[in-house]
Order: C-alpha cells, then structure tokens, then sequence
C-alpha cells in the first residue's frame, strides 16, 4: 500500500527512470503525484484522446490495446513498477492506443507540467525515455504497418470478389440460359424432320435473319413489341405467350417475323416451331454474354496477377502505366461506389525502370485509395506520366478540397492522421515516402482547393 508520502518517494527510486535523480528532485515529485485506484477493466487511456498526464505503476499490470473496425487488439502488456504515458506527453500527440488496468491496479498520476518541467531541469530523464521508447516504438509501428497491409488485403479482397462475383454470376446466367435454349433446339429436330423442303428453307432463313438481329433500342419500343407478340402467340394457343414473346422481342423480332414464321409452317405446327424459333432468335446473344462475362473474369484474374507480381522476382523490368492501370482495375469499386472519373495523360513513350513492383503498387494504391476519397462522391480522380530530366514522373490527382497548410509538413509523418480513430493509422503516406526513397526517388505534394496532385519521381535509364 502506498500510504505516505515516504512510501511514494519509496516506489519512485525503484523506477529506472528516477533511479538517479538527487533526493530533493524525488520528493519534489512525490509531492506533485496523484493516486489513483483502478477496478479490474477499467479504461484511463483512451485511444485518440489527447495527453494530460503521465504516470507510474505501482502496483498490478496494465493492457495495452487498439480498435480498429471493431476489433480489438491487444498490443502490449506491463506490470508493476514502470512508467506509462511520458512519451506521448511529451510529444503533445493524441494517444495511438487504449490502456485499462488487467486487474486492480494502482498508479500515480502526474500533470503534463510536472513532466515538462522535470525534463527541463532533468535532462537525462529526457534521454531515458527516448532510449525506453524506442524499441517500444519499432514493435508498435511494425504490428501496425502489418495490420494495416492486412486491412489493405482485406478491403481489396472484399472489392475483388464484388467485382468478379458481377461477370462470373452473368455468366452463370447465361449458361444456364444457354443450356434451356440447346435443350429446346434438340426438342424440336423430330418437328423439322417432318417439314417438307420447302418449309425447311423458309425456316431457315427466318431463322438465319433472328440470329443476325441486334437487340436493343428504345426500351418502349421491346415492351411494345412483347405486349404485341404476348397477344398474337396467346391467340394461337402457344404455351407461355408471355415468355416467349420476351425473348423474341429482346431479340428485336416481332409480329411479323411471327406471322412469316406461320405461313412458312402452317399453324398446326407453330405451337412447336416457335419456341424452337426463339431459343434459336437468343442462343447467339447469350454466347456473346457468356464470352463477354468470362473475358471480364479472365481480365481482373490478370488485374490481380500483374498487381501482385506473383512468381516474378523483387525486381522487374516494368512499365509504370502497367502497375497504374492494374491498380485502377483492383481499386474500380471504390471509383464505382463514389462515382469518381478517372482522368489519364500518359507519356507511353516513357522508358521503362528496374523497380519492386509489387512495392510500387503499394505506392500507387495509397495514393489512388486517398485520391478516391479526397474527391468525393462525383470526384475525379487524374494519373498522368512525364519526363523529368532523368526521371519518370507519375502524378496522382484529385479535385478535392485540398491538403490544409498547416498539416502539409506532416502528412508523411508515421501515425499522422486525419481520419477519425479506427478508420486510418496514418501509415499509408509513410509507406509511401518510405518505397519511394528506397528506390532513389521522391515524393512531391502540391495542394489547393480543387487541385491536390502527387508526384512520384523514380530514376529512369
């Protein structure tokens, strides 16, 4: 227990911070400390808020944790006797992560003012708690990069089976389709064996003629045709008119196609021929759906590949539009969603450069991600390339409403942030300015209202 003001300066000399400090300092700061008791769970550090106090356990332990997208980690532990909350006092910064006491606990609680004014007249408490801090710090950043890569995967993935779930369910409608069409087609092969020649030929040219229709149009005008058809095939005493009549429409037939269809056959067969008409009038449009769906899976399959670099070595020869465009492709839900246009001036005359491309994505993927957002619901987004004297420049746009100035020194800082807590770690940008000068470059920002561009400088041959 910690009863007296002797029992305070007791716990302080066994804080390896304090170890050396002269008596009168030690019982100076015991008089400045507060004591607070902590009930198991209980939260004195919230992630976020800004630093008022700093502070000394004395007895129990303490969890160190974060939130991000509504689950919780725990990113650190520490027990009795140590130190809690100098360094981000210090610095002025908002707490990166949450502490509550791992069961009762008891610490000694001391002002901002406090700390300032023992470090000024203390210098080597200063330097103790940097050199505390530090691989402290490597770990946090390090644990905090790779949740941020994986939240990156996360939303990228989520994105990707969004946009590949769209082609590949098209095409397994149109198979499906496919297939009903190809079963009705073989129906009625023992219908035409019983048609004279005659008959045959003028089949098959009406047929001929709804397999080369191109469908669409004004949109009323198919509904008045299927309206039109729905009728005429009822009359007749078709089966299901009304399905009929949607597919020959959607093909661009319409009444008189059917009535030609009549006098070629007779109507004592028409109840049989037109339906093997119509599967006939779609099987071509549903191929090309179906060609169509499986070329946009096979492209974003592709889109991945390239983004990744998978099974190439860290370095390749590349092309930088390649790594823009792959990265436009994996990021087109977001461009979808918020109804951001993408504006592109490239210089394909560029030469290429020797570079990590799976880094590089990163690169632009942090930058378009943060261009994408900047610009808002009906944004644009602008990527243009150039030549710079003896680099490549490559520029990621928005028209959004700018970078304040006040915050533009500090937006490649690690953990800066102007997102709200659990929506960004303020990682991206210094993932970028690191890849960048790893790779002898340079990151630029120029930024007002309605203009915001980065430009990203790599050595070129």
């Amino acid at each position: 227990m910690i009863d007296t003001r002797e029992d305070v300066q007791a716990l302080l000399r066994q804080v390896d911070l304090f170890a050396r400090l002269h008596d009168d300092r030690v019982a100076w700061l015991a008089d400045q400390a507060e004591i607070l008791h902590l009930e198991p769970g209980e939260v004195f550090i919230r992630a976020g808020e800004q630093p008022e106090h700093c502070y000394v356990l004395a007895h129990g332990a303490l969890d160190w944790f974060s939130v991000d997208g509504g689950v919780e980690t725990t990113t650190g532990h520490m027990e009795a006797v140590n130190y809690a909350g100098m360094t981000t006092t210090l610095a002025g910064d908002p707490y990166q992560v949450s502490a509550r006491a791992a069961g009762a606990a008891t610490l000694l609680r001391f002002s901002e003012a406090t700390l300032l004014e023992l470090v000024r007249a203390e210098p080597e408490v200063l330097r103790e708690i940097v050199r505390q801090f530090r691989p402290v710090l490597a770990r946090v950043e390090a644990r905090t990069r790779q949740r941020e890569k994986l939240a990156a995967l996360g939303s990228l993935s989520a994105g990707l089976a969004h946009e590949i779930n769209n082609p590949a369910a098209a095409a397994g409608r149109a198979a499906a389709e496919l297939a009903r069409s190809i079963d009705v087609l073989r129906g009625g092969a023992k219908r035409l064996a019983e048609m004279s020649p005659e008959q045959l030929a003028a089949l098959g040219q009406l047929a001929c003629r709804s397999t080369h229709t191109v469908a669409g149009g004004d949109p009323l005008d198919a509904a008045d045709r299927e309206a039109t058809l729905t009728d005429w095939l009822e009359a007749r005493g078709v089966p299901e008119p009304w399905e009929l009549a949607g597919e020959l429409a959607g093909a661009g037939l319409d009444e008189r196609w059917a009535e030609e269809i009549e006098r070629a056959v007779g109507g004592e067969r028409l109840a049989s021929v037109i339906p093997w008409a119509a599967a006939g009038a779609t099987t071509g449009g549903l191929v090309e759906e179906l060609t169509e769906s499986l070329r946009r899976v096979s492209e974003l399959v592709g889109a991945i590949k390239d983004y990744s670099y998978a099974d190439q070595a860290a370095e390749q020869e590349l092309d930088v539009h390649d790594g823009l465009e792959s990265t436009v492709t994996i990021l087109a839900h977001k461009l979808k969603k918020g109804g951001v246009s993408v504006a592109r001036d490239y210089d394909r005359t560029l030469p290429r450069i020797v570079a990590n491309g799976g880094e590089l994505n990163q690169v632009w993927t942090n930058l378009i991600d943060n261009a994408i957002g900047a610009a808002g619901p009906g944004g644009k987004l602008t990527l243009a390339t150039a030549r710079e004297a003896n680099r490549i420049r490559v520029t990621v746009g928005d028209d959004g409403p700018g970078i304040p100035p006040e915050i533009r020194d500090r937006i490649f800082d690690p953990f800066f942030t102007t997102k709200p807590v659990g929506e960004g770690t303020g990682l991206g940008l210094d993932v970028v300015w690191r890849i960048v000068t790893g790779h002898g470059g340079e990151v630029r920002v120029v930024s007002e209202p309605g203009d915001t561009r980065f430009e990203v400088l790599l050595p070129a041959p």
